[in-house]
């Protein structure tokens, strides 16, 4: 990495961290002569580091600052090789259309699309009469509700105060008051979120609102996941055994919990997925398209 001298000055006055660099570096091993290529790899990685998962080169500020760096073109950096409906750009640079991703970004992109489709497109597997809700709910937390209980993957969203979890409770109740009371205490609810703190409160506002409340477990999703601390690739696949499923503060979550989280769920399970857009971003990217 000596050999990157406009690089290394670049990161002198602040236009890379050392991580960027050296992430290019653990890339492109001892191909150094290239520098364009790296300064390409270390402006993708800072944007990751920063939560975005592509660089999108019809913003022409991005532009500018790619031609700053000494990247006119990102295409020629490499041969290519068309993959399906992507362009990569070995090693490690895919693009898609307007949009550059580091390979793994975009693989944990298209499977979040692909399992969001799947799980779209199956009908749950239980039924649910919608007999009405609580009349405190607002019109567009009854049609929440009602969403949730026609639908195998459901979005709640909203800022904070208005009543994400209030509504997530009463669509719980609404489900359980539809089944016969015999199938209410199997009926398998699981509550998830990235943090600890959040489960909490997600369980205990929902089990002081329900009279019957056996049929809820609930953990963190690297613990229902089983992701060990410090696994990163290749982990093993789990599967999530639940009737119902409510994820809480989804901003947290970063591409790759996501795509797992999304892959271990069975088609015609009810998801119900609980954010807020303008809240706490992942510490890692998101998903972008």
């Amino acid at each position: 990495m000596d050999s990157w001298t406009l690089l290394n000055r670049y990161r002198e006055h602040g236009a890379f961290a050392h991580i960027d660099l050296a992430f290019a570096k653990s890339v492109l091993k001892e191909k150094h002569e290239n520098e364009s290529h790296a300064a390409l790899l270390a402006v993708l990685f800072a944007l990751y580091r920063q939560g975005h998962l592509a660089l999108d080169l019809s913003t022409e500020s991005l532009v500018a600052t790619l031609h700053g760096l000494g990247i006119s073109n990102p295409d020629p950096l490499a041969s290519l090789v068309q993959c399906g409906a992507a362009t990569f750009v070995s090693p490690f640079i895919c693009r898609f259309g307007t949009l550059l991703y580091l390979q793994k970004n975009w693989i944990y992109e298209t499977q979040i699309l692909t399992e969001l489709q799947r799980l779209h497109q199956h009908l749950p597997l239980i039924e649910l009469a919608f007999a009405g809700v609580n009349p405190k709910l607002n019109a567009e937390q009854k049609l929440a509700v009602a969403n949730a209980m026609a639908h195998s993957l459901s979005l709640l969203t909203g800022g904070p105060g208005t009543g994400k979890t209030f509504t997530a409770a009463e669509f719980v109740k609404a489900a359980l008051a539809a089944l016969p009371s015999e199938k209410r205490q199997q009926f398998r609810i699981l509550l998830t979120a990235p943090t600890g703190k959040a489960v909490a409160q997600l369980e205990g506002n929902l089990r002081a609102s329900l009279e019957e409340s056996s049929c809820i477990r609930s953990g963190t999703l690297h613990a229902v996941l089983g992701i060990r601390e410090n696994e990163r690739e290749e982990e093993e696949e789990s599967r999530l055994f639940a009737d119902l499923i409510i994820v809480d503060e989804c901003s947290m979550i970063d591409a790759r919990i996501f795509s797992r989280l999304l892959a271990s769920v069975l088609s015609g399970t009810r998801l119900l997925l609980i954010g807020d857009k303008n809240q706490l971003p992942p510490i890692e990217a998101g998903p972008r398209r």
